[in-house]
């Protein structure tokens, strides 16, 4: 009879494992592993072809193939779904962005009727609308990104560790991360911008200043 004194997180295996600290000599092993670590990584392909030659009954293999071979399906997925999210959020900056834009120009009628009365053309009112989209897209995307590199992986990590990763840590593409990603958000911004204050300079000054 044995007693399962303690598990320890193995994500290749279910989530948990516990191992036996005992030698069993009643049965053959199913199979084993031996990890080899070289004193410099060019030699690795030489190395595999070598073993591989010298040992035809085992299964030689890169880190980089190992973890390709146990973590691809769940790496592709991550991908597949780090994509949907952006494109997801793009949409979602456009919605809220031409919706806030819209209630924003029906609020400043009369001031629009002001500053057409005075000489701005159509144009020069959607400017102005982009620039304030602007800056408040500018500060919550630098906000956003701050937390997701910090918060956002320790609540990513918490929610990994619960199938079996001891850790967990955001690997960044820093041309997607602090540049294409914000440029998409600020893009789809202006553009609910333009698109919502496209007919906000069409007023009737004289009716809009006398409401």
């Amino acid at each position: 009879q044995l007693t399962v004194c303690g598990i320890y997180s193995d994500i290749t295996n279910g989530g948990k494992t516990a191992k036996a600290v005992f030698t069993d000599t009643g049965t053959e092993p199913v199979w084993s592993l031996v990890c080899a670590d070289l004193a410099g990584k060019d030699r690795l392909p030489d190395k595999i072809a070598e073993y591989a030659a010298h040992f035809s009954y085992a299964k030689v293999s890169s880190i980089d193939e190992y973890m390709a071979q146990t973590f691809g399906g769940t790496l592709r997925s991550v991908q597949a779904a780090s994509r949907i999210a952006g494109i997801v959020s793009a949409v979602i900056v456009l919605l809220v962005t031409l919706l806030f834009v819209k209630l924003l120009a029906a609020k400043d009628r009369y001031s629009i009727a002001v500053l057409r009365a005075v000489g701005f053309t159509g144009s020069d009112i959607q400017r102005q609308y982009a620039w304030r989209a602007f800056l408040i897209l500018a500060v919550g995307i630098f906000l956003g990104t701050i937390l997701a590199g910090t918060v956002g992986e320790k609540l990513s990590a918490a929610a990994v560790s619960s199938l079996g990763a001891a850790t967990f840590r955001f690997t960044i593409n820093p041309l997607s991360t602090y540049l294409f990603s914000p440029l998409i958000l600020v893009c789809s911004g202006l553009l609910a911008t333009v698109w919502g204050t496209a007919h906000a300079g069409d007023v009737k000054l004289c009716q809009s200043i006398k409401e």
